[in-house]
């Protein structure tokens, strides 16, 4: 993000002490005030300076000598360095002949304390420092006028200067044959006796209340060269040197001072303004200076929502939110990945298409910077009590809108690739539930809080299951559960197998940052199979309570997580073992993989032990 940054600029040059037997110092002090265009004060910031010297020309070129500084700010936004005691990038200061013409001190800055400078000002060095070159100056005792240190000293030859009652105020040298008047206490070249046919003499104001299209400057006019100016006004282009056959304002008539201000100009662009008068004699023209307009950057965007799922023919609005709020350019472009599936407007309105997934993108004219909202068509909209069987295409996009039920005896069949979108609903299954993917086109579930109660049964292979839970918080009473070859993700709880209808079998899974199983059965066989268990949240697999003929077998898995427990058997359980042998523990000592397992060994109270020996020496390949 550019800013325009302003400089309240001192500077303060050494002196030579009078009978002082040491060199002159090699330096002079600079004090700036570094504030932002709202006026506020950049404080205890470090920022870059960069400082250089040009001599008899302001034009780059004439550049003799420059360095760089990383001063920072104090509170009062000030800083302060001795020019001549930073960082050399170019020439040598001692050597600076300050004797020999004028001199131009150039400032840049970067308010980030990086070096991608802003030129800030360039100002002319009125008074020559180390004490008007004392060090040429001989004996403190000496009378001569070039050894004075505060001598006045013009810019050309046949300058003046006049006491305004304060200050010592130059008064530029006028035109030959010119008369020299007062007007008000103040003198000045022109008026009565006046030599005719000349151009208006004049001079440029700064520039000021400057915007990243505008800028308001204006200019002097110091004499009108013996024939009425009957237009005023600045000029500028971006080449330098500009005339009236350039861009203009016209301020009429008259003489003295005059504001304009310049409209229209293009982000980014350095223009070269100078003010002109114009009489009957010709068209004069002020000093030239320059204006580098920047903007505020854009640095980001957001949307109101990052997701949205609709059904054909709804529409739903996009708003943005650019960074920072006042930001130059705010425009931003809007485009979806899939227009077959959801439109979007040149304003935002999104509106759906057809069943789908895509992705609407909105970025930033300025900077590119973008923000993405993935937006669902669904083809199903499910909530309430599904009587009845349904079969729900493949590929398709499903959006469970509040409760949803399957009645006892009805089937639900999900086909390979379907995304199941269930925010943070729960399906409550008292039937089957079905939902059998392929290696190649898995089905997704997201976020859905899936149960099953009394004699309901579901049937899970090749899925994807992110978030949401599966049987959780005491919800699936008896159900049954086969869940096979499928990938799960941050379960938000424990999966509770709780005294099910019939044999579970978990099979050829991967689970990852998600929580385990937590099992009470009474004669079902519930059976884990080369599954692979890492950064798990809880223990893998854990019994609660098994009596009768229940069983739990724990064969070919796993388990990634050395120095956690992964099998346990609860202190309240029955004399049921766990048949626990060729696993993999992710090691090979033994006494470690002791104590991954809880059970008999590690507290009295529990009545059962779970055998590990034999286990694996390397995991089992796995692909859901």
């Amino acid at each position: 993000m550019k800013k325009i940054f302003t400089l309240l600029i001192g500077i303060a040059f050494s002196s030579a002490i009078l009978n002082s037997q040491e060199a002159p110092p090699q330096a002079f002090s600079f004090k700036a005030t570094i504030v932002n265009k709202n006026g506020a004060i950049i404080a205890n910031k470090t920022v870059g300076l960069q400082i250089s010297i040009s001599k008899d020309s302001k034009d780059l070129g004439a550049i003799i000598f420059t360095e760089t500084f990383m001063p920072k700010t104090n509170e009062y936004g000030q800083v302060d360095i001795m020019i001549g005691k930073g960082t050399v990038v170019l020439g040598n200061f001692p050597t600076i002949p300050w004797s020999e013409g004028e001199f131009y001190l150039h400032i840049w800055v970067d308010v980030k304390g990086g070096t991608a400078y802003q030129s800030m000002s360039i100002t002319q060095l009125l008074s020559v420092p180390y004490a008007l070159y004392s060090d040429k100056a001989g004996s403190a005792l000496s009378v001569d006028y070039n050894d004075l240190t505060n001598r006045p000293i013009g810019t050309h030859v046949g300058d003046m200067q006049y006491w305004n009652g304060t200050d010592w105020v130059m008064v530029p040298v006028g035109l030959n044959g010119q008369v020299l008047t007062l007007l008000d206490g103040v003198p000045k070249w022109g008026g009565a006796g006046e030599v005719p046919n000349q151009s208006p003499i004049l001079y440029t104001n700064g520039i000021s209340g400057s915007t990243p299209t505008s800028f308001t400057t204006g200019g002097y006019i110091l004499s009108d060269g013996g024939s009425p100016v009957y237009q005023r006004g600045v000029c500028w282009n971006t080449t330098g040197s500009p005339t009236v056959e350039n861009s203009t304002t016209n301020e009429g008539g008259g003489s003295g001072g005059f504001t304009s201000t310049v409209t229209g100009l293009t982000v980014g662009i350095t223009y070269y303004v100078r003010a002109y008068a114009t009489n009957n004699i010709g068209t004069g023209y002020g000093n030239e200076i320059s204006f580098a307009n920047s903007q505020i950057r854009v640095t980001g965007i957001t949307l109101n929502s990052s997701s949205m799922t609709m059904l054909p023919g709804e529409t739903s609005q996009l708003t943005e939110t650019i960074t920072p709020s006042d930001a130059y350019d705010k425009t931003v472009a809007w485009a979806s990945s899939a227009t077959s599936v959801a439109t979007v407007s040149a304003t935002g309105l999104v509106t759906a298409v057809a069943n789908g997934i895509t992705t609407i993108i909105a970025t930033t004219n300025d900077g590119a910077k973008t923000a993405v909202c993935e937006v669902r068509v669904a083809k199903y909209n499910l909530h309430g009590i599904i009587a009845s069987n349904l079969n729900i295409e493949e590929n398709s996009v499903v959006s469970v809108s509040g409760m949803l039920q399957i009645a006892a005896g009805v089937t639900v069949s999900v086909g390979p690739g379907t995304v199941v979108f269930g925010n943070g609903n729960e399906l409550q299954n008292w039937g089957s539930f079905i939902a059998i993917g392929n290696v190649n086109n898995k089905i997704t579930f997201d976020n859905l809080n899936l149960t099953a109660k009394d004699a309901g049964f579901c049937d899970l292979q090749y899925c994807v299951y992110n978030s949401g839970t599966i049987f959780a918080n005491w919800g699936s009473y008896r159900g049954g559960l086969s869940l096979k070859y499928s990938e799960i993700y941050d379960l938000t709880s424990n999966v509770m197998i709780y005294y099910p209808n019939s044999d579970c079998l978990i099979e050829g899974n991967i689970f990852k940052n998600t929580y385990g199983f937590w099992i009470m059965a009474y004669e079902k066989q519930i059976t884990f199979k080369n599954n692979r268990f890492e950064q798990m949240k809880s223990c893998s697999v854990a019994s609660g309570y098994l009596t009768g003929s229940a069983d739990i077998i724990i064969k070919g898995n796993s388990f990634m997580d050395k120095g956690q427990i992964q099998v346990k058997l609860e202190a309240n359980s029955t004399g049921k073992d766990i048949d626990a042998t060729n696993n993999y523990w992710n090691t090979t000592e033994t006494i470690e993989i002791s104590s991954m397992i809880y059970d008999k060994n590690d507290d009295l109270n529990c009545p059962g032990y779970v055998s590990y020996i034999p286990f694996l020496v390397s995991p089992n390949p796995l692909t859901p």
